[in-house]
């Protein structure tokens, strides 16, 4: 995994699978839910959340690496449920 990134799998309030919180340096950037087999779903935080906690900008390519990650750690969860 790319160095600084943390991908944690967690079960929340509102979604009817795990999720797939993208985290750099420990800010939030995004969420990844599975609504059915390799089919995913990008949420980003609103502006109501602290903007001290969050990253807004980020390299795409090595965002893309990582949503990739994310997305199969979902879909081996997604098959093994």
């Amino acid at each position: 995994m790319n160095k600084g990134f943390e991908i944690i799998i967690a079960s929340l309030p509102g979604y009817n699978s795990v999720v797939a919180e993208i985290y750099y340096n420990n800010l939030f950037i995004a969420l990844i839910s599975q609504e059915k087999e390799g089919v995913f779903v990008l949420e980003t935080p609103g502006p109501e959340l602290d903007q001290n906690q969050l990253l807004r900008k980020i390299n795409w390519m090595e965002f893309r690496n990582i949503a990739d990650t994310a997305c199969k750690k979902l879909n081996s969860k997604y098959n093994n449920s």
